[in-house]
């Protein structure tokens, strides 16, 4: 190998080391915008189904928070213990959602929620306990 092909490799192999370092994974939780909701995006009718989502008080002390996922869509409300969220995603009447939550160690879902009262508010409470089989 000649002396500048053997320079290029090294420049090249120490470049991919100092990328990650330079702020690939520095510790920024920063993930990006969220998008936006598909109600504000697409035209949700009054018709369409919304939903509330609680954790079951069996939850305190074991989650602190979690994340709620719409049909693809990250909600930006964070929910927590004691604390309802009133996700901005809502269901057409005869159409599905799947819903994913995700909070520490705890993974609920995928549910599959079914609008089939126009109009209707779902509650969904999640409780923090292992599924038997």
């Amino acid at each position: 190998m000649r002396p500048l092909d053997t320079a290029l490799v090294l420049a090249a192999a120490l470049l991919l080391f100092a990328l990650p370092a330079a702020g690939g994974c520095a510790g920024d939780a920063f993930q990006g915008d969220i998008p936006a909701c598909r109600c504000d995006v697409e035209l949700c009718t009054s018709a369409s189904c919304g939903y509330e989502l609680r954790l079951d008080p069996g939850c305190n002390g074991q989650i602190a928070k979690a994340e709620v996922l719409i049909d693809g869509h990250l909600e930006s409300d964070i929910l927590s213990p004691g604390i309802s969220v009133i996700p901005c995603t809502r269901t057409e009447p005869g159409v599905e959602s799947q819903i994913i939550v995700r909070g520490g160690d705890w993974v609920w879902g995928p549910l599959v929620e079914r609008c089939t009262d126009p109009g209707e508010t779902r509650l969904l409470v999640l409780q923090c306990i292992e599924a038997t089989q």
